[in-house]
């Protein structure tokens, strides 16, 4: 699957002097205190209730918001939505379900590549992208506690059945929807890996539950259970419908080894960076995108050599390698 000033008081001694005043200034000062008493009352009802949270794009469960429910007290009949909304509430059940892994931690923002989510548009495409708004994970066998396979396998085993026995009363419980596509029941695949998936929708936001074990052969295996929530971006949309994705039917773990993803985009929303396995893309691509159609302007490196960008004048400030792999950003 996420990133207030009141008014002082008056002072206690604010009478007016003893001086007589004529009785309709009298009037209009008396008059005054109320109608600013009343603004005072006012304002700090309209604050009150019209305080929203708004949707977040950070990943620390502390800074999701509580009470997805607040909307804006007004005479608008469409309750606006908020993406990831019940992200705590979604986290909080894995953890308790789930047995105690080595380590649990919130996703971290990686500051080059953008942290996403994997998602199927539909069957005849691969797995696409869509960016992390927030996300957990637990970690069997962690670089501080070495685990046999046969521990990882049984654990992600484990959570599976711990999971599926209240998952359909919790999904219920927060109002989700199945996404019956993206729902892929727990596998073994030849190469003894493990996968399992479940998939929701609310509103605009979509939640994902993935199960994997990898198994160790050269390097010590590793099991993960991730909870992340994102929504899908029309402008990736647009993306990949000019790619015009094919799924490639020969992959056996299509999740894992056939899909495409936006692994960077320029500041002026112009050139995306596009990653993948090899049934996709090759290393990378590099696209200029005005809106319809797409233009490869780099490829085979990643991140892009910054000559073939800045020649073509797009993707100012994206992250490059000049000729003696020195990174710095495109600039032109």
């Amino acid at each position: 699957m996420d990133n207030q000033n009141l008014n002082q008081p008056m002072p206690e001694n604010s009478q007016m002097p003893p001086t007589p005043e004529p009785k309709n200034r009298i009037a209009v000062n008396f008059g005054g205190a109320i109608i600013l008493i009343a603004l005072i009352v006012g304002g700090i009802y309209l604050y009150k209730n019209s305080k929203v949270n708004p949707p977040t794009n950070t990943q620390s469960q502390n800074q999701v918001q509580q009470n997805p429910e607040n909307t804006i007290n007004n005479n608008n009949p469409t309750t606006p939505t908020v993406t990831c909304g019940n992200f705590s509430e979604l986290s909080d059940y894995i953890s308790k379900t789930i047995q105690s892994p080595d380590n649990q931690s919130v996703m971290q923002m990686n500051p080059y590549v953008i942290t996403s989510f994997r998602w199927q548009r539909n069957t005849s495409e691969p797995f696409i992208t869509y960016p992390i708004i927030n996300g957990v994970q637990a970690v069997y066998g962690d670089q501080n506690n070495f685990r046999s396979n046969d521990f990882i396998t049984s654990a992600i085993e484990n959570d599976s059945k711990l999971i599926s026995q209240s998952i359909n009363e919790k999904a219920k419980e927060l109002g989700f929807a199945v996404d019956s596509l993206n729902t892929l029941p727990l596998k073994t695949f030849s190469n003894k890996d493990i996968l399992q998936v479940f998939a929701f929708k609310k509103g605009d936001s979509i939640y994902d539950i993935v199960l994997k074990s990898e198994w160790g052969y050269q390097a010590p295996g590793r099991s993960t259970v991730t909870v992340t929530c994102g929504k899908a971006l029309s402008d990736y949309d647009k993306v990949y419908n000019a790619l015009n994705l094919k799924i490639t039917p020969s992959v056996e773990n299509h999740y894992n080894d056939d899909y495409v993803a936006i692994s960077d985009v320029s500041a002026d929303g112009k050139v995306y960076a596009l990653t993948g396995n090899s049934s996709q893309i090759k290393i990378a691509e590099y696209y200029y995108f005005d809106g319809d159609s797409l233009k490869l302007v780099s490829e085979d490196n990643y991140p892009t050599q910054c000559a073939p960008l800045e020649s073509q004048k797009v993707g100012k400030g994206m992250r490059c390698v000049d000729p003696n792999y020195n990174q710095r950003t495109v600039n032109y």
